[in-house]
């Protein structure tokens, strides 16, 4: 089992059994969370993000009152994501019990929204006073470049995974796009 603390707990502050390896905070936690059986988070919008597109298993405890974790934690519900549980009703038995129901679960999340960022940048160029006609232009080009393809190079063959983009405003007021491509290697040819 493994504890992460986060940025503002020190690992060395917290006493746990043996079986525990207790770390600090991990800037890549996605890399951890890829290879869990079961996670158990706080419900912060990035955590639960990255485990629903990571197709795991979760249990998350949302602060009560906290208006960010509340939309959060309706989120998941409307997606099948995860399961919620409150802290202050949860006993060691009953999350010992949610985490092995967790972990038999067969994990079939409702399909999330990844058109935030393209989203925002519509609602910036409207802010900015740009036409209907520069914001659909705009979405296009995302679009166009959130379709997945292949490369050849250097003898790999390497899969677009993903593509946000970036919206500036260069010199002399121009829009300019400029797509942050997310590339993984699915093998070497022969």
């Amino acid at each position: 089992m493994v504890l992460v603390c986060g940025p503002r707990l020190p690992a060395e502050s917290v006493r746990a059994p043996n079986n525990v390896e207790v770390l600090g905070y991990i800037p890549r936690l996605h890399e951890i969370y890829a290879c869990c059986d079961v996670a158990v988070v706080q419900c912060g919008a990035s955590s639960t993000t990255e485990l629903c597109a990571l197709r795991r298993p979760f249990i998350y405890f949302p602060i009560a009152g906290h208006f960010e974790q509340e939309a959060v934690a309706s989120r998941l519900v409307r997606y099948g994501a995860g399961r919620r549980m409150s802290l202050k009703g949860t006993t060691p038995e009953s999350l010992a019990e949610a985490i092995r129901r967790e972990y038999e679960r067969i994990v079939v999340y409702g399909p999330m929204p990844i058109d935030g960022a393209v989203k925002a940048a519509a609602h910036i160029l409207r802010a900015m006073g740009y036409s209907l006609k520069a914001q659909a232009r705009f979405q296009t080009e995302c679009a166009n470049l959130s379709l997945k393809r292949t490369a050849q190079s250097m003898g790999a063959r390497y899969s677009l995974v993903s593509c946000d983009a970036s919206l500036y405003l260069g010199a002399g007021a121009q829009l300019e796009v400029r797509p942050h491509w997310h590339i993984q290697t699915t093998g070497v040819q022969t």
